[in-house]
């Protein structure tokens, strides 16, 4: 036979046993209470990210600091060519015009994206950023290239204006070519 009573939260159990010397013996003992039932498992949250660009707005090939951070997640990746990260941090970069970065985190209650569009102003590079891709022949063959530029111009300018009575001179040579015999058959 088993009782059970609810004093205490103590279970009091009796059980009769029987010998077969016609001896009756009454045994009795006390068993600790059950186990609490386990808590109910922790609500699993959804992962919540954050990424951001400083400054927000830069020129081209400049250096900008990307910081990210994230919430109930295991696991981050940016991209593009970041790769792998840890779930919060900041790291040097050097984006692109329009470049947009994407953290993807993923934990127990699934996983988020969150982007970041960087804002790139152009600005004209300083001269001494941009390579020469001219001539160079020293200082003395520059000088000799632009002497001899300037004497083919000055050149130039005497043909046009002194040669066989200048430039003038040719026009009225010409229109009197094209123009001379139309006027002789007008008047004729």
């Amino acid at each position: 036979q088993t009782q059970t009573q609810n004093q205490n939260q103590t279970q009091t159990t009796n059980v009769h046993v029987n010998v077969p010397v016609t001896q009756n013996t009454n045994i009795s003992f006390t068993a600790p209470p059950p186990p609490p039932p386990p808590p109910p498992p922790p609500a699993v949250h959804a992962p919540a990210c954050s990424v951001h660009l400083t400054p927000f707005a830069h020129g081209h090939a400049q250096p900008a600091t990307l910081t990210w951070a994230s919430s109930n997640a295991t696991s981050a990746f940016i991209e593009p060519g970041i790769g792998a990260v840890a779930l919060s941090g900041s790291r040097t970069v050097f984006p692109a015009p329009g470049q947009v970065y994407t953290l993807t985190v993923h934990g127990p209650g699934g996983s988020a994206v969150c982007q970041n569009a960087i804002h790139t102003t152009l600005t004209a590079l300083p001269l001494d950023k941009i390579p020469y891709t001219g001539f160079d022949f020293g200082p003395v063959g520059n000088m000799l290239y632009w002497v001899a530029l300037l004497a083919f111009s000055i050149g130039g300018a005497y043909f046009i204006v002194y040669w066989r009575g200048g430039m003038l001179a040719f026009l009225r040579s010409a229109l009197r070519r094209w123009l001379y015999p139309a006027y002789r058959r007008m008047r004729a």
